[in-house]
Formats: C-alpha cells, sequence, structure tokens
C-alpha cells in the first residue's frame, strides 16, 4: 500500500521486476494517482511494464482537473488494455461541493485511496468536501466514536449519516488511520 502523497517517477524508462514483483520509483507529485493504480494492481498489473507513466499521469491531472479521485477507473482500465495506449482517453467525473455540518475537529481521512485528508477546526464545526458521484467513508482518528458516510449523487445532491463505532473497534481504528 502506499502512502497518500507517493506516485510513480515518470523518469522511469522501465521498471525493474524482481521476484516477480514491479518495482517503482515513487515521487510525491501524483500520489492520488499511483494510489488508485495501487488499488487496481491486480487488473493493471499487466500493464504496468508498458505503461508511459508521465503520460498517463498527466492525462489523469489534465481529464480530472487535478482530482484524480474522480477519474473512471473502470473505463481507463478498458481504454488502457484494449485500447491505443499512446491515445489513451481518460474520462472524469464531476465532482460537487458537499458540506457537512457539526463535525469534531480535526483530520478526516476517507477511506478511498488517493482522496485528500480534509479538515475541521479544532473547536469542530463544517466538512468540506468537493466529489465526484459515490458513496464516501471518512474517519477521525482522534475522535473514534463514528464514522461518517457520505453519498452523491450524479446531480450532486448528497446524503450523510454517521455510522457508530463499537468502542472495541477504538484502538484499531486510530491505528490504521495513521498508516
Amino acid at each position: 500500500y502506499a502512502p497518500v502523497g507517493v506516485c510513480m517517477n515518470p523518469e522511469l524508462s522501465e521498471p525493474a521486476i524482481e521476484d516477480g514483483r514491479i518495482q517503482l520509483d515513487l515521487l510525491s507529485r501524483d500520489g492520488p494517482v499511483a494510489a488508485r493504480l495501487l488499488e487496481y494492481r491486480h487488473e493493471f498489473s499487466g500493464l504496468l511494464p508498458q505503461m508511459d507513466f508521465d503520460l498517463l499521469s498527466q492525462s489523469i491531472w489534465e481529464a480530472s482537473e487535478g482530482r484524480p479521485w474522480s477519474v473512471d477507473w473502470g473505463n481507463l482500465y478498458y481504454e488502457l488494455q484494449f485500447g491505443a495506449r499512446s491515445d489513451c482517453r481518460v474520462y472524469s467525473s464531476p465532482c460537487h461541493a458537499i458540506t457537512v455540518e457539526d463535525l469534531y475537529g480535526g483530520y478526516w481521512v476517507c477511506d478511498h485511496r488517493g482522496m485528500p485528508m480534509t479538515s475541521v477546526m479544532d473547536q469542530g464545526g463544517p466538512l468540506y468536501l468537493d466529489l465526484p458521484e459515490g458513496t464516501y467513508t471518512y474517519l477521525n482518528p482522534t475522535c473514534n466514536s463514528y464514522l461518517l458516510q457520505v453519498t452523491v449523487e450524479s446531480d450532486g445532491t448528497a446524503q450523510t449519516g454517521r455510522i457508530e463505532v463499537p468502542r472495541a473497534l477504538y484502538p484499531f481504528l486510530s491505528t490504521r488511520a495513521a498508516d
């Protein structure tokens, strides 16, 4: 698993293969792209040695307007697998501004790799998100009492809910969120 903020090195001409694993140098600029590729590592494994990471990353950033988490990764896989890799089309879903009121202060971490952390002021307040259609779960490792679930519809409307976390899981959640 790659932490947010790491990415494939665009200068890498050919990845090293050691013990059947592809070794890549990682840099900070395109962490969300690397995180999503790692999330789909099984689907992309046969394609990784053939990819032009610089071109792919640039295409993703341009198509998503700097929001790589909004890319249609299923379509991207299809394009890379069956299309012309040099003329790969990247599709991105529109993002919607979502405000969630009355949350605990601190950082909120999303369950989707590559999504940026967001924060609420220490005394609590609203959380401002920019999300495409889908369902997202956020954890605040300092409060541990609930998870926040946000479901965004294609028209930009959002439903939010809090999922209570049993006390027995508190230590596990705060340890995992730090990873």
